[in-house]
C-alpha cells in the first residue's frame, strides 16, 4: 500500500479525510488509495504553480475539482521548504504532458524555480501574474544528472524590480537574497541552473585532487550526466542535450564560493546585471580575497598552548611568546613579464597585464624570427658564407673550392671597434611566459595558516617586507619579521631589527659545524633574539643580527635536525 507523505499525514488524519471525501458524493468510489496518494504528491509539488492560477479557470474533470476541494487546505498548510519528490515514471508523466503546451506561462516540468517572495522588497506590491516570464532552462543535478526545467520570473509594476529565484535586478545590480545558508539551487547563467551539492562535488574535485574545470565538466558528463546512457532519455525528452561546460564549472565553482562566504559573514551578495559573467564575478573575487590577505580567517585569531607560550619577564608581567613558520611553495602561475610586477595578467594567457601590454609591439616579433633562424643548419651555412665573402654557394662547395682552418675567420677574434660612449648593452628579450616565483604560507607551530602571499620575482627579504603589513594587521602586538634570503639573493640584507618577543623557524636538513654558542637555559630579557635551531640558516641569521649591534641566543634541541631561521620578531 502507498505510503502517505509526512507532511499530510502530520495536518490531516483518517478521520478528517474521510469526512472531506465522504461530503463529494462518488469521489470515494472513483478513486484508489494510490491515486489519492499520487494527487497529493502532485498537487505539493506544483504548490508555487496552482498558487498563480486559483481558482481554477477551466476544468471539466469534476473528480479533480472534488478531490482538489477536498484536500487544498491540506495542501496549502504544508511546509514550501520539504516538496514532494515525484518518481522516475511520474517525472516522465510531467514532461511528456507538460511540455506540450504552446504558450511558457502553461507549460508545466518536473523541476520548476520560482522567487521566494510574493512582494517587492522597495514598495511592497504584490507580484502580478501578467508580469511572469517563464522560459526553458537546464539544471545539472548531482544525483538525477542533467535535467529540463523552467524558470519564472515576477516583475514589480510600480518598481520595475524584477524578482528571479535567487535575486533581483533594477537593471543594473543584482542583489542577492539575504540567507544564512547557501541556496540549493543557484542561477549561474540566464538558462542554467546547478545544485548546490554539485558545486561542493566540484571544489572537493580542484581541492583534494587538483581536478581542472575542463577535467570536472568531463567527468560529469561521461559519468553523472547520463548522457551517454541511452535508456535514461525517455519519448518526453526530460534530458537536454548540451552537456555542461568548463566555463559553467568555474562560474558554479565561484559563485558558490561567494553565496558561502556572504552567509558565513552574514552578508548579502551583490553582482553587476550588466556585462560577461566571468567580468561580473571578477571585482567581488578580487575584493574577497584582498579581505582575506588582510584579516584571515576565523581561525587566525586564535590562541593554542602549541603556538603561544608565556613568559614572565624582569617586573614579574607575563609576555607572550609565538612562533610561526614562513616558507615557500613552488606552485608558480603564469604572472606579467615585466620583474616584480604585481598586476594581474588581461588574460590567462596573455604574457602582460593592462599596464605593460604595450612592450607586445610587432617590432619585437623581428627578434623572436631572428632567435628561432639561428637554431636552422641554413642560417649557420649562410653566415659562414659571408664571412668568407661567398655571394653562390656552388663556389663555395665546388670541387676545386678548398678552405684552409686559416681561411676561416675566428669568432672570438679581438674587435677594434671602440665602445660607444651610449654603452653597448644589447637588448634583451623574454620569449617564454614568466611565472611566479612561489607562494609563501606563514603557518604556526600548531598548523594553523596566518597568512599567505605570492613572491613574483624571487624569494627575498623585500618580498617578506612588502607583505608584512597585510600579513599581521590583525596581530594583538607589532610584528616584526626578520627572514633568510636564499642562497642566490645577492646584497646585504636591511631589516629593520626589534626587540623579540615571537619566535619563528623552519627546520631543514642541513647541518652546520661552525654555530654560535649554545645556552641551555637562555634569559629572554638579557638578549635580543632568541634562535630556535641552528644550522647554516640560523648561523647566518644569528650573525646578521649580530652586524647590527643585537644580542642573539641559538637553542638548539636537536644538532642533527639543524635550523634555518625564518624569523624572530616582535
Amino acid at each position: 500500500m502507498p505510503q502517505t507523505p509526512a507532511h499530510a499525514s502530520a495536518m490531516l488524519n483518517l478521520s478528517d479525510l474521510h469526512k472531506r471525501l465522504s461530503s463529494y458524493g462518488d469521489l470515494q468510489e472513483a478513486i484508489t488509495l494510490a491515486d489519492l496518494d499520487y494527487f497529493l504528491r502532485l498537487v505539493q509539488h506544483f504548490k508555487q504553480e496552482i498558487r498563480l492560477h486559483v481558482p481554477p479557470r477551466s476544468t471539466d474533470d469534476v473528480t479533480i475539482m472534488q478531490l482538489w476541494s477536498a484536500v487544498k487546505n491540506l495542501v496549502w498548510a504544508a511546509s514550501d521548504e520539504s516538496p514532494s519528490t515525484l518518481s522516475r515514471d511520474e517525472q516522465r508523466e510531467v514532461y511528456l504532458y507538460g511540455m506540450k503546451p504552446q504558450l511558457p506561462q502553461e507549460k508545466l516540468a518536473a523541476s520548476m524555480f520560482y522567487p521566494p517572495v510574493s512582494k517587492c522588497e522597495y514598495c511592497d506590491s504584490h507580484l502580478r501574474l501578467s508580469t511572469l516570464s517563464r522560459y526553458e532552462v537546464t539544471f545539472y543535478t548531482l544525483h538525477d544528472g542533467a535535467r529540463r526545467a523552467l524558470s519564472s520570473s515576477f516583475a514589480c509594476h510600480s518598481c520595475k524590480v524584477r524578482y528571479y529565484h535567487n535575486y533581483y535586478s533594477d537593471g543594473r545590480l543584482r542583489h542577492y537574497y539575504h540567507s544564512s545558508s547557501v541556496p540549493p539551487i543557484i542561477l549561474i547563467e540566464e538558462h542554467v541552473y546547478i545544485d548546490s551539492q554539485l558545486c561542493e562535488f566540484f571544489t572537493n574535485l580542484s581541492l583534494f585532487a587538483w581536478v581542472s574545470a575542463q577535467n570536472s565538466a568531463n567527468i560529469y558528463n561521461h559519468t553523472l550526466s547520463k548522457f551517454s546512457d541511452p535508456s535514461t532519455l525517455s519519448e518526453a525528452s526530460e534530458r537536454p542535450s548540451n552537456p555542461i561546460t568548463s566555463e559553467q564549472v568555474s562560474r558554479g565553482f565561484v559563485l558558490n564560493a561567494l553565496l558561502r562566504d556572504c552567509a558565513e559573514s552574514a552578508s548579502s551578495l551583490i553582482l553587476p546585471d550588466i556585462g560577461d559573467n566571468d567580468e561580473r564575478l571578477k571585482q567581488v573575487m578580487e575584493l574577497r580575497n584582498s579581505r582575506i590577505i588582510a584579516h584571515g580567517q576565523a581561525e587566525r585569531m586564535h590562541a593554542c598552548d602549541v603556538c603561544e607560550k608565556f613568559i614572565r619577564g624582569p617586573t614579574g608581567d607575563l609576555r607572550s611568546l609565538r612562533a610561526a613558520t614562513m616558507d615557500g611553495t613552488g606552485l608558480g602561475r603564469p604572472c606579467c613579464k615585466e620583474h616584480n610586477c604585481l598586476h594581474p595578467l588581461v588574460k590567462h594567457r596573455a604574457h602582460f597585464c593592462a599596464i605593460h601590454d604595450h612592450k607586445k609591439a610587432p617590432d619585437h616579433r623581428q627578434i623572436e624570427l631572428r632567435r628561432n633562424e639561428r637554431g636552422k643548419a641554413f642560417f649557420q651555412l649562410k653566415q659562414r658564407l659571408h664571412k668568407n665573402q661567398t655571394s653562390q654557394i656552388s663556389d663555395a662547395l665546388g670541387p676545386t673550392s678548398e678552405l684552409d682552418d686559416d681561411d676561416e675567420p675566428d669568432d672570438e677574434l679581438y674587435s677594434d671597434i671602440r665602445k660607444s660612449d651610449a654603452g653597448n648593452k644589447q637588448p634583451k628579450a623574454r620569449f617564454e611566459r614568466r611565472k611566479t616565483h612561489n607562494e609563501q604560507l606563514l603557518v604556526a607551530c600548531c598548523g594553523t595558516i596566518l597568512a599567505w602571499g605570492t613572491m613574483f620575482g624571487a624569494e627575498s627579504i623585500s618580498g617578506v617586507k612588502c607583505r608584512r603589513p597585510s600579513t599581521l594587521a590583525a596581530s594583538t602586538q607589532p610584528a616584526k619579521l626578520l627572514t633568510t634570503p636564499p642562497q642566490s639573493s645577492p646584497g646585504p640584507p636591511t631589516p629593520r631589527l626589534s626587540p623579540s618577543s615571537t619566535i619563528s623557524r623552519s627546520f631543514s636538513s642541513t647541518t652546520s659545524s661552525a654555530m654560535p654558542p649554545i645556552f641551555d637555559k637562555p634569559t629572554v630579557d638579557k638578549y635580543d633574539y632568541i634562535l630556535i635551531g641552528g644550522g647554516s640558516g640560523g648561523s647566518a641569521s644569528s650573525h646578521r643580527a649580530a652586524l647590527y649591534g643585537k644580542k642573539v641566543a641559538v637553542v638548539e634541541v636537536d644538532p642533527y635536525l639543524g635550523g634555518t631561521c625564518v624569523n624572530v620578531g616582535e
